[in-house]
Order: structure tokens, then sequence, then C-alpha cells
């Protein structure tokens, strides 16, 4: 039995302080989707990303299985039709475009295999869903009639602050907080 999967539209440091180590810790298949193609590369060179959460005892930990593809790639589509939830953290003012980038994808998705799916978005911010949901229309209006049935858009609150990332020769490291700090 393959591992689920889960697409996350962004790689900044609330993607890999939080999210992508939560995604492997449940035994998701996680790949991240991103612009910054640094970024990119490092994650795909080491195969994960480097963890540093302050006051850990252990120090730093490798989150291996975490793979990330430019916004660009013509595999895309494929990864989202094949995905088991969407994510995004790219912060409010990132999600219309998200969303716009993000309508034809799902749209391909209902028309090839119908595959109902779930989009949550990690944005500590009560509007967050709206935000996206709106983007999704700006995208693809018809999706119109597939929001709330086939296509459920969510958001959820982050509980870790993750204040850097940094493209290091041995990859990419994010320093975050402890959950006790936030």
């Amino acid at each position: 039995m393959n591992a689920p999967r889960c697409v996350v539209f962004g790689t900044g440091r609330v993607t890999g302080g939080f999210l992508a180590p939560l995604l492997r810790a449940a035994g998701w298949e996680t790949i991240l989707v991103g612009r910054n193609r640094a970024v990119i590369k490092a994650i795909n060179a080491g195969s994960g990303l480097l963890l540093n959460v302050a006051g850990n005892p252990s120090g730093s930990r490798w989150i291996g299985g975490v793979r990330a593809v430019p916004l660009d790639d013509p595999s895309l589509t494929g990864i989202v039709a094949e995905a088991d939830l969407v994510a995004s953290a790219v912060g409010p003012s990132s999600l219309p475009e998200v969303g716009r980038l993000l309508a034809p994808l799902l749209q391909t998705r209902l028309q090839t295999s119908g595959d109902p799916v779930n989009v949550i978005a990690f944005e500590n911010h009560k509007r967050a869903p709206e935000i996206l949901t709106l983007g999704l229309l700006e995208g693809h209006a018809s999706l119109a009639a597939h929001i709330g049935r086939r296509i459920g858009v969510s958001g959820a609150a982050v509980w870790r602050t993750a204040s850097r990332r940094e493209v290091t020769p041995s990859g990419v490291r994010y320093d975050a907080n402890g959950v006790d700090e936030c």
C-alpha cells in the first residue's frame, strides 16, 4: 500500500518548519511546490530538509522523504491529480495567486479521475479558505459547481513559529520554536 500523498504549495518557513515535518511524521509522501529554484534544488539534492527546533536537546533532525517541484513543472498536473490532499502555506497575500495556479490543475483532476480532494490553507488567517476559494474561482469559474462537493476548502492554524529558512551547502535548514514556545 502506498503512503498518502500531500502536495504543498509553498517552500517557506511554515512549510519546512511545521507542515512538512508534521506530514512526514504521519507517514505522508510530501511534495512541495515553490518558485525559489535554489530551495527546490537543495531539497531535492538531499531528499529532505533539516529542522532545528529551539530548545530541543537532541538538536537538529533530518526530515527525509520530501521532494520539491517548481510551479512551472509540467508534471504538476499529474502530481495534483494523484494527491490525496492539497495544502498551501504561502502567506495570505499569495493565496489568490495560488488559487489561480491550482484551479486548472483541479479542473483537470475532476475531468480525468473525478476523485474528490480537500485543499487546506495553513495560513493563520481567519479568511484564508475564502481567499483561496476566490482565487480558485478566478482561475476557473466552473469550479464553483464543485467547491463544497468534490473540492473541500478549509483553513488550519499553525502551532509553531518558524523563524528562518536558509539554503546551506548541506541542504535547506529551517529554524523553528518548540510547540511550548508558541
